[in-house]
């Protein structure tokens, strides 16, 4: 007999026998139930010994405690009450709150440039020639010159003719004919929130 052809039946022999290991292990997973395949995947309890039971313990233990502590600061918050904090968070938290407060006390005032000769001047002494305005005067010079800087003030109008304060806040004065007309600004935290006439 040629020798090819026992080689050829001993492979073909093989791969029978090999294809019908594989039909029988896939009939074998079809007729397995659903509860047997999810059984024969899900991993095996290790038995813990004596000190991983140990282990275990502390860390169910532990896990317990940070739960209740957990639930007791989100109660405490919940109850708008603000969440303990330590001596030393809370004294550090007092200081720093301190210092933001000084801060604008320490910080040097921005130097004003006088050097305008005003511009503008003149818009802050024309007056409504109606009896009676919808808006007033004051309203309107509000409504125009409301936020604007220091700096920009005597920029487009000049150095006021008088300068005072009152509780803090700063008060420019510019009148015009010998105090006939007067507009008064008032400025506060380095913004100019109110301007009024104050005709004689």
């Amino acid at each position: 007999m040629d020798t090819r052809i026992v080689l050829a039946a001993i492979v073909g022999a093989a791969c029978a026998a090999a294809g019908a290991g594989v039909v029988t292990v896939l009939r074998a997973e079809t007729v397995a139930t659903p509860a047997q395949r999810e059984s024969a995947a899900a991993p095996q309890p290790v038995a813990a010994d004596g000190l991983q039971q140990l282990e275990l313990d502390a860390l169910v233990e532990e896990l317990r405690r940070l739960r209740e502590e957990l639930a007791s600061r989100r109660e405490a918050v919940g109850n708008g009450e603000p969440a303990p904090a330590s001596d030393s968070l809370q004294a550090q938290l007092t200081e720093l709150r301190a210092l933001v407060e000084r801060r604008a006390a320490l910080a040097p005032a921005p130097e004003l440039d006088l050097s305008s000769k005003g511009p503008r001047r003149a818009e802050l002494f024309v007056r409504s020639t109606d009896p009676e305005p919808e808006v007033d005067d004051s309203e309107k010079l509000a409504k125009r010159y409301c936020l604007w800087s220091p700096q920009r003030v005597l920029d487009e109008f000049g150095m006021p003719d008088r300068v005072s304060t009152n509780d803090g806040a700063m008060r420019w004065i510019y009148s015009e004919n010998d105090d006939a007309l007067a507009t008064v600004l008032d400025f506060a935290a380095g913004y100019l929130v109110n301007v009024w006439v104050a005709d004689d």
